[in-house]
Formats: C-alpha cells, sequence, structure tokens
C-alpha cells in the first residue's frame, strides 16, 4: 500500500480517478513475481494522453456520459499491463503524457484501498495533510527557491521560458534520492552554444536527453561549471519555471517578474558583481591547485601552458613530453604533473600506468584457434611457426588513465631495427605493433593523459622518428632543467663525509671556487647527469679523504705545448690561445646555464707552402674536439676539385 496514500493527489484528478472506478472502466489483479507482490492493472481506457488538455478539462469532460465514445479522447479497447508496486510510490507516466500522474494507475490504486477496506482511512488522511501542508496538483514534493524568479536576469527568464513553452524542459513529480529531477531535450553543451539567445532554440526529437537533480532548497546562482559559465544554471530556472505552472502557481511568477521590473538596475549589478567574485574565487582554486607546478615557472618553459591544458575540464586528453637530464628532478616534476591531473581530472591512485615504450609495443602476440596446445611450436617447412585461423593483437591503451613513458632508446632502436628487418611473418608482425604504438601515441579522441619522458637527446630523436610524433608533441615539450652550479655545491656539501666538513668549513670560498671551476670545465665531458656528477665527485673525495677533484678531462696545457713545437708566428699562436680561452669562457658560460649567442667559427688560413697552415688548423680541431665543440678529432683536407 503506497505510503503516501492519496495526500498528493489533486481535487480533480481524484474524481477522474474514481469516475473510473464507478464506471468499472479499471480492474485489478494481484499477482507476485520474483516475491514481488504487484497489481495487474486491465483497462478499457488506452489513450488518455491523447486528451491533451489539463486535468481539470479532463474531470469537467467526464462529468458528461457521451465522452467513452469519443474516439479522440478514449478507446474502447481492452489493455493490460503489469507494474504497479504495492509499496510505492505511483510516479510512471506515458511518454509526453500531459498528466503529471497516470489517471488509471491512480484509478487502480483507488479500487485497491476500496476492496481491502482501506479508502475512507486514506480519504481522511488526505484532507487532514492537505489542511497541514503547502499542496500542489502535480508533484509530490514542494519546491522552494531562495527568492523565487525575482532575481533572474531578463535574458535568463525569456531563454528559459522559451524552454517551458516548447516541452523542451520538465520536472519528475517525485523526489529522486531526495533530488528534484529536470529532464532536458539538450545537453549542458548546447545550452553553453545557445547562450541564452531564444533565436537559437532548435527543435528536438521530442526525447529529454539529459537529466540534472538539484536539492529542493537550490539557490539560483552563476553556474560555475567550466562547460556552461552562464549567469545561472539553465536546467534550474527553466524547470522552477515548468513547476510553477505545473502547480497553478502562475501569480507568483507574475508578482516575481513585477519585482525584478521594478529592481531591475540593481539587481543586474548585483548578479554581475557575484558573477565576477565567484570566477575570482575560481581562479583563487586554480592557482592553489597549481600551487606545487607554480614552484617550477622560473625554471621551466611554458609551464603555464601545462598548467592550463591540466585544468581546462574541457580538455579530456593530454599529449606531453618531459625532458631532463636529471632523472630525481624529471620524476618529482612528473610526479607533480600527475598529482594535479588526478585532482582535475578525478582520476584514483590505481589510473596512472608507468611502462616503457619498448613494453607496450612488445605485450602483444598472437591469439591462437583452432590448433592444440602441443603444436603451436610445429613450423612449416620454411621454418614459420604452423598456425591456423590466427589473429594478430595489437597494443591498445586504456580510457582515462594516465600513461607515463620511458624507455626511448630501446623502442627506437628496435623500431628501426624491425623496420629495416627485412621480410618474414614475425618481422611483419612486430612492424604493425611498433606502428601501432605511434598510432596510439598520436590519436587525439581517446580520453587519456600521455607522458613520455627522457634526456633532451631522447627526446629529439623520437621527435624525428616520425612526423606525426613531432606534429603531436613538440609544443607541448617541457624542459627540467639541470641544477644550478650553487644547487650542486650544496649537494657536494650536505653529502660530503663527516670526516671532510670541518675542513670544508674552514676553506668554504677556495673549495668552492674549485668545485665550481672544475664542473665548468668537465661537465660537458663526462656522461653524467648534474646530480650524478655531484655524486662522482663526492665519492671521490670520500675515497681520497680529502677535498681534492680528478684531473681535467680537457688540459689547457695542451694548446701551449702543441705550439711551442712551431717556431716563430707569434702574432699566429696569440691568437690561437686568445681564440681558446674564447671558447673555455663559452663552455663555462654554458654550464652555468647563460644564454651564449651562437659564434661564427669558420677560419681563414694564409700563408706561402710550409708555413704551418695545416699544423695550425690540426690543432685547433684538437682543441675544438678536447673542448667538445666538435664530434670528431678530424681534419679533412681538400683541394678545389675535392669541394
Amino acid at each position: 500500500m503506497l505510503l503516501t496514500g492519496l495526500r498528493y493527489i489533486s481535487d480533480d484528478m481524484l474524481k477522474i480517478a474514481y469516475e473510473f472506478v464507478k464506471r468499472g472502466q479499471i480492474s485489478i489483479g494481484e499477482v507476485e513475481k520474483n516475491g514481488v507482490k504487484k497489481l495487474n492493472i486491465s483497462s478499457n481506457i488506452i489513450s488518455l494522453c491523447k486528451f491533451n488538455s489539463s486535468t481539470k478539462d479532463l474531470a469537467k469532460a467526464l462529468s458528461g456520459d457521451s465522452v467513452l465514445e469519443d474516439k479522440n479522447i478514449f478507446q474502447l479497447e481492452m489493455n493490460s499491463f503489469n507494474g504497479l508496486n504495492i509499496n510505492s510510490n505511483i510516479d510512471s507516466r506515458c511518454y509526453n503524457c500531459p498528466f503529471q500522474k497516470c489517471p488509471k494507475q491512480i484509478a487502480a490504486y483507488i479500487l485497491y484501498l476500496r476492496n481491502n477496506g482501506f479508502l475512507r482511512e486514506k480519504l481522511v488522511d488526505r484532507k487532514i495533510y492537505r489542511k497541514m501542508h503547502e499542496m500542489n496538483d502535480d508533484f509530490d514534493f514542494v519546491w522552494n527557491v531562495e527568492n523565487g524568479l525575482k532575481e533572474v536576469p531578463e535574458k535568463t527568464y525569456n531563454f528559459c521560458n522559451e524552454l517551458v513553452n516548447r516541452n523542451l524542459i520538465c520536472v519528475e513529480n517525485v523526489l529522486s534520492d531526495g533530488k528534484v529531477r529536470i529532464r532536458s531535450a539538450f545537453s549542458c553543451n548546447d545550452y553553453k552554444l545557445m547562450n541564452e539567445e531564444i533565436e537559437n532554440i532548435h527543435d528536438s526529437d521530442g526525447k529529454y536527453i539529459s537529466w540534472l537533480d538539484r536539492d529542493t532548497e537550490y539557490k539560483f546562482d552563476f553556474c560555475s561549471t567550466y562547460l556552461c559559465r552562464l549567469t545561472m544554471c539553465t536546467y534550474v530556472v527553466a524547470g522552477y519555471i515548468y513547476y510553477l505552472r505545473r502547480s497553478g502557481k502562475e501569480a507568483q511568477i507574475i508578482a516575481d517578474r513585477k519585482y525584478y521590473e521594478k529592481n531591475k538596475a540593481y539587481i543586474d549589478e548585483k548578479i554581475i558583481n557575484l558573477k565576477n567574485k565567484k570566477i575570482l574565487t575560481m581562479e583563487n582554486e586554480k592557482e592553489y591547485k597549481a600551487s606545487e607546478l607554480k614552484e617550477y615557472k622560473a625554471t621551466v618553459e611554458n609551464i603555464d601552458s601545462l598548467i592550463d591544458m591540466i585544468l581546462n575540464r574541457a580538455q579530456s586528453n593530454l599529449h606531453c613530453m618531459i625532458e631532463g637530464e636529471d632523472l630525481v628532478e624529471r620524476k618529482n616534476f612528473i610526479s607533480k604533473v600527475e598529482d594535479l591531473l588526478k585532482k582535475s581530472k578525478n582520476l584514483k591512485e590505481t589510473d596512472t600506468i608507468r611502462m616503457s615504450l619498448q613494453n607496450l609495443a612488445s605485450g602483444s602476440a598472437y591469439v591462437w584457434s583452432g590448433i592444440k596446445e602441443e603444436d603451436k611450436n610445429v613450423t612449416d617447412m620454411n621454418g614459420e611457426f604452423y598456425k591456423t585461423e590466427e589473429a594478430i593483437k595489437y597494443p591498445e591503451l586504456k580510457e582515462k588513465k594516465i600513461y607515463i613513458l620511458n624507455g626511448i632508446s630501446e623502442f627506437i632502436k628496435d623500431y628501426i631495427s624491425y623496420s629495416d628487418g627485412g621480410n618474414g611473418a614475425y618481422i611483419e608482425l612486430r612492424k604493425k605493433q611498433y606502428s601501432r604504438v605511434i598510432e596510439l601515441l598520436t590519436k587525439m579522441r581517446f580520453e587519456n593523459y600521455i607522458i613520455i619522458e627522457g634526456t633532451e637527446k631522447e627526446i629529439q630523436k623520437l621527435l624525428e622518428l616520425d612526423s606525426r610524433i613531432k606534429f603531436v608533441y613538440q609544443n607541448n615539450k617541457f624542459k627540467i632543467p639541470d641544477l644550478s652550479l650553487d644547487e650542486m655545491y650544496d649537494l657536494y656539501l650536505n653529502n660530503i663525509k663527516t670526516d671532510l666538513i670541518e675542513e670544508l668549513r674552514n676553506n668554504k670560498d677556495e673549495y668552492k671556487k674549485q668545485f665550481v671551476e672544475w664542473v665548468s670545465l668537465n661537465k660537458n665531458f663526462v656522461p653524467f647527469s648534474d646530480r650524478e656528477l655531484v655524486n662522482y665527485l663526492i665519492m671521490y673525495a670520500n675515497a681520497k679523504d680529502k677535498i681534492v677533484f680528478p684531473e681535467n678531462i680537457y688540459k689547457k696545457e695542451t694548446v701551449e705545448e702543441s705550439l711551442k713545437n712551431i717556431i716563430g708566428l707569434k702574432a699566429v699562436k696569440d691568437k690561437v690561445k686568445e681564440f681558446e680561452k674564447y671558447m673555455l669562457f663559452k663552455v663555462r658560460a654554458q654550464a652555468n646555464n647563460l644564454d651564449i649567442k651562437k659564434t661564427n667559427m669558420h677560419m681563414i688560413f694564409t700563408g706561402n707552402p710550409g708555413t704551418g697552415k695545416t699544423t695550425i688548423a690540426r690543432i685547433m680541431a684538437k682543441m675544438l674536439f678536447d673542448l667538445g665543440i666538435i664530434k670528431e678529432n678530424k681534419l679533412v683536407e681538400v683541394e678545389r676539385n675535392d669541394l
């Protein structure tokens, strides 16, 4: 039996339902299915929904005896349908029905009450309840909005009122988990694009494709949803207008709108101020969420663009590259990017997948079908595996996941190897699998977040591997800078063994000068990241049991000694030494992350045969090689014909 009984049934609907019962238009039978009791309702009234008018008009029409023969209102056919739970509220109705509650179901319920002796009791309960509470004819709840429609801007009201006029919005007559459910023929994104312009409202296919739940005490306010940001939520304002109309509260609508017209200037200004305040709050929240990444603003170029891409709720994917020589700093930065993604996209801790590109490509195999397990290794006369009805399983990426991918060098090596590896079924399979990875990395339609990490050289090689990768990632490449010399020295101080601390304190400035000199000169010639280089120097000093640095990889006296063997040419020797000093300065400056303009290093040596032109050129070439400026210690001699 319905818990609310007849409390929310309007007087007119009660008359209609009772008339159906009195005329024998409704019959019921109790059935039990899967342990649930239901009423089986039979009726010779099918097309009530064709009576496209109000409940009051139908009640009036039923007072005449000839109405049941009007084919435009009813069809005199038998129809049976199941589904009315005895202990649930009556809230179902036919699609596009003009009645908020189904008259046939209410009639069946009244018949059930009468047959079981509960009708009088429920009618008395209804009378007492409706006398003590604010009631409406169509809804099983009271929806109170602070200030009603008094402070709804003119443009918003006109737009929402038109939606109701065109039957593009409706409100369910019962609460859904304690909330008002508003159904709409358009989505939030549609309303955003319409921008409250009445001429942009287009006809729908008659279906309510989306819905929104709101508290009955919901306050009309600026819609802070990133996708919308309209002055007020179109769903709620239109739904409330619909509710007031169906509840017979047209007078309230008129009174509220008169109040708005009288105070229009004040209300519009108030709404603009509240909207600006909300937007400022949202921006502050955005700054707070991104605070950890904002710490990199001074060191990582274009960090703001990365933050915007992550916090943009309209963007459901991300393709970026994080490059840096310092593995620890790179991992720390990626960890902060990952945390911000999870906060912004409502992802779980388990939604991060870390793997190498090579494993992504190699994590697939043949899917066998139609062959016994023990026969899978049988080969044909060409040495190829024997297969029947095989299918190739290609790599895939899951939706709504964060992928942190590394292992670039191994992937590129295998990709090139299989691309140039000749023919054969296995080679062809591997080619397709590796090509599939490139496709996955560059598809923009997938809802996932891809972060590729590596050193600067690895990232550059990957960008050159395929034009699609370069197109997608080249503008979303973020470089984590190496440690500064001060940071490297602090790391050196903090990790040197205790026995050497006293010596460092007593000669702090001198040892820092030596440290900076050694790192500046040798940094570009060792196969270490900054942090690894510091650890190398720490181990070296700890092993020697004193603050000491290894020999320079580049020895300044090399050029000096080479020039001693040449007789004369003082001006030339001075020029070579001057050039060496400049290149040493350039190497140190680059080690200190200083931006040095590119230098034109073209040179001309003139003189008669046998005066040492080639010898000086060889010395210069060796110096440039030792400093890491050129890749090979090689001087190529050519004549005009060779060129």
